[in-house]
């Protein structure tokens, strides 16, 4: 991870990992959750001894969620994804309720989002970057205060 906080400065690198719920539901798929963790973890600690840890927030986010109901080889794209902020920064907690998975309170088979993403993106933009969010995200949208 040294070479990658050398490297920030400059420019940003990034390894994406692809997460599915057929990760979490397939045990040789396990490799990568804790390839996530691990990777998440060394770069925090990396950031901290080099005492530059309370300068990043990082926003880990799915641009989409799952269906609830399994289509014989996995499952389709959705609605209600998870989000996850991680830094020092951070006020822990879960912020949001979790959908109801109840057949009666999916919406055409999907779970029902109660949080717009660009609240949180409005969180970071406002809270962290010291922006004004408005313009970027297009409108006013309930912005937990987890920063």
């Amino acid at each position: 991870m040294n070479t990658t906080f050398n490297i920030i400065p400059r420019t940003i690198r990034c390894r994406i990992i692809r997460l599915s719920r057929q990760m979490y539901l397939n045990p040789s798929l396990k490799f990568a959750k804790t390839d996530v963790n691990r990777a998440v973890g060394d770069f925090f600690a990396d950031l901290r001894e080099h005492d530059a840890a309370d300068n990043v927030v990082m926003l880990l986010f799915s641009e989409f969620g799952r269906r609830v109901r399994d289509n014989g080889s996995g499952t389709d794209h959705g609605a209600a994804g998870a989000a996850f902020v991680i830094g020092d920064a951070v006020k822990g907690g879960q912020y949001g309720e979790f959908p109801s998975m109840k057949p009666e309170d999916l919406q055409q088979g999907d779970l029902v989002p109660n949080m717009d993403f660009r609240g949180l993106y409005t969180t970071v933009l406002e809270d962290w970057l010291g922006l004004e969010a408005k313009p970027i995200v297009k409108g006013n949208f309930e912005a937990p205060r987890f920063l």
